[in-house]
């Protein structure tokens, strides 16, 4: 009878003491959070990957952060461990707690909410070990190391925000975090556990406990740091041949547009030339117009299907930069922008020389419905441009651009005349000296000014 007595007694002071408390005050918390997002954002079947990384996430944030003032301590004091505040009943005990309530929030959650998407190694059997260190580390008073190394944690919850919004997702933040606190700084805190002073994390009672356990747990780090470098590498060069092939394409893109611009300039040019000739051999005035505005609109949707939303940047202001020289765009011809739009993009990379407008020539176009649909936003980005090459044009003056240009230049005649210009020049000056160069300088239908 006494016996049972002192067992219910005892069952009586854990059930109901601190850290107990804490468990249950921290599951409830957890399950909370967990109950918003998945009731709300994250709601629906096909969610369901997603729902199981809120409690991982949440919590991985909420460890790391914690853990952040027990590694700034450490560093200060040396890496010794006896001069280490342990605030054990303050924070570290709790934390211990917390991440305890987290392990098993996220097996039983995990049970009936999203049982596929848990992991046997690194679900069922990670969370069972590391419930069951939790507990020893805390009853032997060695809490505030464990907190400590909660650090590690960091790297979770930044893949799990990559989860949970893929806009965030940065395959370098997750791997230089990773190495940074599971590799680097495991070794520091196994370093710190091995000298002498490491024996001391509990100061009433030395132990080697805190250091084999840092041990054991150091290669599952390295063989994932492994994996995460060969496939950061991995999609590295996937990402770079598919930023490379979409590049191409959009040239391709931009070059297609400004040939059937050329098209229909031509198409109409023509026409008017041939007014006086005989019915017979032209065509109606209503069919060339027609023919010509397929063309355009075959330009402009291949430029807003496929041009970068960079270029269309630099489209609009070649557009602003003509007003504010006087300059009509109606009064051009319609590829002239498109080229100058194409220069300017590939030039904001390679800053040796400036673009220069081609000479105005005379075309009769209506550009309002053109611009207000190649000017339409895109969800693609703008890729890497390609390599670039040198260039004579003149006097032993030899400039860099990049190979993409080769379709605007190349095959040109250039002349070379020196102009006097303001370096230091900025602003409306500089937009002066610009303008009188744009109208004073004259190659062919090809203008590049060099500063």
């Amino acid at each position: 009878m006494i016996e049972r007595d002192a067992v219910l007694e005892k069952a009586k002071q854990v059930l109901f003491s601190t850290e107990a408390l804490d468990f249950f005050s921290f599951l409830l918390v957890i399950q909370l959070v967990y109950q918003i997002f998945a009731r709300t954002i994250y709601a629906g079947p096909e969610l369901a990957h997603k729902r199981s990384w809120i409690i991982t996430t949440f919590a991985a944030f909420c460890a790391s952060t914690t853990a952040t003032p027990f590694v700034f301590d450490l560093i200060w004091c040396g890496l010794d461990w006896t001069k280490v505040t342990p605030h054990r009943e303050l924070i570290a005990n709790p934390l211990s707690m917390f991440f305890l309530a987290y392990l098993i929030s996220d097996l039983v959650t995990g049970f009936f909410c999203y049982r596929k998407h848990v992991n046997l190694s690194s679900g069922w059997v990670h969370h069972t070990l590391y419930s069951v260190f939790t507990v020893f580390w805390l009853g032997q008073g060695w809490s505030h190391a464990f907190a400590t190394a909660l650090l590690m944690e960091m790297p979770t919850w930044v893949m799990g925000l990559g989860v949970l919004h893929p806009r965030f997702r940065s395959y370098w933040a997750f791997t230089l975090t990773f190495l940074a606190t599971r590799i680097v700084f495991h070794f520091v805190f196994v370093y710190s556990l091995f000298i002498p002073t490491g024996r001391y994390v509990n100061q009433t009672s030395a132990s080697w406990g805190p250091f084999v356990f840092g041990v054991l747990a150091l290669p599952m780090h390295l063989i994932w740091a492994y994996k995460s470098v060969r496939g950061l590498r991995r999609r590295m060069r996937k990402l770079k041949a598919e930023a490379k092939a979409r590049e191409e394409a959009r040239l391709a893109a931009i070059d297609t547009a400004t040939r059937l611009l050329d098209s229909a300039d031509e198409l109409e040019e023509h026409a008017l030339a041939k007014k006086s000739a005989q019915p017979s051999r032209v065509l109606r005035s209503s069919d060339t117009t027609a023919r010509a505005r397929k063309l355009v609109t075959d330009a402009a949707y291949v430029l807003w299907r496929n041009a970068p939303e960079a270029w269309r940047q630099a489209y609009r202001e070649e557009v602003d930069f003509t007003k504010q020289q006087g300059i009509d765009p109606k009064s051009m011809r319609r590829s002239t922008l498109v080229r100058r739009a194409l220069a300017r993009h590939l030039l904001q990379g390679n800053k040796r020389g400036h673009n220069v407008p081609l000479v105005a020539e005379d075309d009769h176009d209506d550009l309002d419905d053109w611009m207000s649909i190649t000017s339409l936003n895109t969800i693609d980005q703008d890729g890497a441009g390609g390599s670039g090459h040198r260039v004579s044009i003149g006097r032993g003056i030899n400039i860099n651009v990049p190979r993409e240009f080769d379709p605007i230049i190349k095959g040109q005649k250039y002349v070379v005349s020196e102009f006097p210009v303001d370096r230091e020049a900025s602003g409306t000056v500089r937009q002066r000296i610009v303008g009188d160069m744009r109208r004073r300088f004259e190659v062919a239908r090809r203008d590049m000014v060099v500063f």
